[in-house]
C-alpha cells in the first residue's frame, strides 16, 4: 500500500501574501501562496508545537495539530491520518497510513 500526497502545491512561499497577527499573543498568520491555496499558521513555528492548515484550489488540504498530529485530504475521498507517537523535531511523509471509508447508500 503506498500513500503519495505531493504537498509541493501546499507550499508556504515567500511571494505569498500574508497577515500579521491582530495582537502579540495570538500568533495566528493567514495568507495566500502564489498558487492561490490559502493557509493558516498559529504559533511560533511550523514544527512540532506549531500548527498549520493549507486549503487548497484542487479542494485538497492538510494541517497538522499542536501535538504533532498530521491530516491530509485530496478532496477526491482519500484521506490519511497520521498520530504523532514521539517526539521529534522531523515527521516523514512514509509514517501516513491510508484511511477509506465506504458508504452503503442503498
Amino acid at each position: 500500500m503506498s500513500t503519495n500526497s505531493n504537498t509541493s502545491s501546499t507550499s508556504n512561499n515567500n511571494s505569498s501574501s500574508q497577515t500579521q497577527p491582530s495582537n502579540s499573543n495570538d500568533n495566528v498568520y493567514r495568507g495566500v501562496n502564489d498558487q492561490g491555496n490559502k493557509w493558516t499558521h498559529r504559533g511560533d513555528s511550523v514544527a512540532s508545537g506549531g500548527s498549520y492548515h493549507y486549503s487548497n484550489q484542487d479542494n485538497s488540504y492538510y494541517y497538522q495539530n499542536p501535538d504533532g498530529s498530521r491530516y491530509y485530504n485530496d478532496g477526491n475521498g482519500f484521506s490519511s491520518y497520521k498520530k504523532q507517537k514521539y517526539h521529534t523535531d522531523e515527521i516523514t511523509d512514509t509514517n501516513l497510513a491510508k484511511i477509506e471509508f465506504y458508504f452503503d447508500l442503498s
